[in-house]
């Protein structure tokens, strides 16, 4: 099925306004009275992907069309019909309104649908709005329950690092699978930016900050950091090959120098005060963490939020975490977990028997096996790393590992997920903005391909153009009806975009460009570009088509019509001699009499 035309009797502020979005029918809808006339089918130049193109000047309306065929998904108290054609025959989908009368040269049927029955029809509409606004927003909250609707504008992604690491992984898989890309793009080498963040230095220090905390548990945190050291000191192994080895081989995390010159300082409160002293590790510009303690700050992360899991009153969470960065600190990879265990039983012998302590445990032990796969692999692939606050940033080049990071990160809990994050390394706006359309829109047709009967998809665009160079606004039209035959065989797509951009509407035919203007009647009025022919240059179709007063800035114009009018005037033209040496229009030099080399 594709959308031949519709009638917006009352949405977002329009109304009374008939839109005809297919040239292959010719439509009129007058004193409730519909016609409908077949036409010449032109999508063979679109390789038959039925395409229209709605521009006009802002607040013209084209948002709102777009949005109206969005809104049929949904039951709400906005009006009109959508007019279609389904191989053989017209549908009209009426909503709160009908036409009293169609007349039509091929057959027709009329149905009143609710969001229900018109999913039913089985139309999958895809949207991408570049756009983000407060009515955005508002809309955006239904979008969810809405069948057959898939949103993949930009500001639908979230601000999870989930939604954006899946973002990242899914244009990979378009790279990969090599599909239409602009050349600028597909032969440039892309690098991802994979990010560990540690946050538990900072939550350390905040709880120490507590004055009755530190009053109440001082003493008893020193007694466990001695008895921790002590157990340390008697079974840690030193190399006999290599004496002055820094890492000790049973205790990993230990840095040996580092923990002495603690011991040496012989501070005022006594393992109180080792917390901000490991924490001094933290990466920083000139301070570079090997992988043991990348691990090690990771594993934090996850202990922290297994403390904030357990049925305890705050006080004795944050005691528990305390305790759990000394016992993981003095702890190597392979017992971690034997430690934590025998720790908990030691501190809640009781709790033990808990079913949900011990599911606790489990997921603990998972948990702490992913995070250090995801620090481990970050540290291997990675070309460069660079750290920043109580973040360390590795670049990476591997195709597939990132993919692989993303999967592992994505078995993590919810409250695990600000730990790991990606982002694209020297991306501009527009580049991310392109791979994520085309990804998006090549993702989501094929999850629509694989539904049980699926007719159509229709292909919603708005505001295309943003982002994009000229040269790509010149191309994305191409680049769209490429990716669509290269991963479409048997569903009929259709695409209805908007746009500000003369360059891409000189790649449509004329009478698939609907021309959008408010009137101050709340309506929409159309017209189409057919006066400007087909192949027309682009300044042309600027100044016919885009409703622009000049194909020249304002400043240039005012300029330039100042010194017209004052051409006899030697002083002016002396005194702007700069700005008329750079005039290369030689009718414009031949009316201010100018002779520039």
């Amino acid at each position: 099925m594709e959308i031949v035309a519709l009638y917006i009797n009352e949405f977002n502020g329009v109304i009374d306004s008939f839109i005809n979005v297919n040239s292959s029918f010719t439509c009129s809808y007058n004193e409730k009275l519909l016609r409908i006339t077949s036409s010449v089918n032109r999508s063979s130049y679109y390789d038959k992907i039925p395409s229209t193109l709605l521009i006009g000047q802002n607040g013209c309306g084209k948002t709102t069309i777009l949005t109206f065929i969005e809104d049929f998904y949904y039951d709400n108290e906005n009006s009109g019909f959508i007019v279609w054609y389904d191989d053989e025959s017209i549908i009209v989908t009426c909503k709160g309104i009908s036409p009293s009368q169609i007349t039509s040269d091929i057959k027709y049927s009329c149905i009143h649908t609710n969001a229900q029955d018109f999913s039913n029809l089985h139309i999958y509409t895809i949207k991408s709005n570049n756009t983000v606004d407060f009515n955005s927003y508002l809309f955006g909250k239904r979008k969810s329950t809405a069948r057959n609707f898939i949103d993949i504008s930009l500001n639908s992604i979230g601000k999870r690092n989930a939604n954006k690491k899946n973002e990242v992984d899914k244009i990979l898989k378009y790279i990969k699978q090599k599909k239409p890309l602009p050349d600028t793009l597909a032969n440039r080498e892309l690098s991802i930016s994979a990010k560990l963040t540690f946050g538990t230095g900072d939550t350390s220090k905040k709880i120490l900050k507590n004055l009755n905390f530190k009053e109440k548990y001082e003493e008893e945190l020193s007694v466990f950091f001695t008895s921790q050291i002590n157990n340390y000191r008697g079974n840690y192994i030193i190399s006999p090959v290599h004496p002055e080895f820094q890492i000790s081989l049973d205790y990993p995390f230990v840095n040996r120098s580092h923990l002495n010159s603690y011991i040496k300082s012989k501070k005022e409160k006594w393992g109180v005060s080792f917390y901000p002293f490991i924490f001094s590790k933290l990466p920083h510009k000139n301070n570079r963490l090997n992988i043991h303690e990348v691990n090690f700050y990771s594993i934090l992360s996850v202990l922290y939020s297994f403390t904030r899991k357990l049925k305890v009153d705050r006080n004795t969470s944050d005691l528990l975490f305390l305790k759990l960065i000394v016992v993981a600190y003095f702890s190597s990879q392979t017992n971690l977990i034997s430690r934590i265990e025998f720790f908990m039983k030691d501190s809640f012998p009781r709790a033990m028997d808990d079913n949900n302590l011990i599911m606790e445990m489990i997921n603990l032990d998972k948990n702490i096996d992913k995070i250090s796969q995801i620090a481990y692999c970050c540290f291997k692939y990675s070309k460069k790393t660079t750290s920043e606050g109580n973040t360390v940033n590795y670049f990476i080049d591997e195709s597939n590992t990132v993919p692989e990071l993303i999967e592992m990160s994505n078995q993590l809990p919810k409250e695990l997920d600000s730990i790991f994050n990606v982002e694209w390394d020297g991306l501009s706006s527009g580049e991310v903005s392109l791979l994520h359309i085309l990804s998006s829109i090549s993702y989501a047709i094929e999850s629509v391909k694989l539904k049980n009967g699926t007719k159509s998809i229709l292909l919603l665009l708005d505001e295309i153009d943003l982002y994009l160079h000229p040269e790509w606004q010149r191309t994305i039209l191409s680049t769209l009806l490429n990716l669509i035959k290269s991963i479409n065989n048997n569903v009929k797509v259709q695409i209805i975009m908007s746009s500000h951009s003369p360059i891409i509407a000189s790649d449509f035919l004329s009478v698939d460009i609907v021309s959008l203007l408010r009137s101050t009647k709340k309506k929409i009025n159309t017209g189409t570009l057919e006066e400007v022919g087909y192949g027309e240059s682009i300044d042309k179709m600027m100044s016919q088509g885009f409703f622009l007063k000049s194909t020249v800035g304002d400043r240039v114009l005012t300029t330039i019509d100042f010194l017209i009018k004052n051409r006899d005037n030697k002083k002016i033209l002396e005194e702007n001699e700069y700005i008329t040496s750079l005039i290369k229009n030689k009718m414009l030099l031949h009316v201010l009499g100018i002779k520039n080399d």
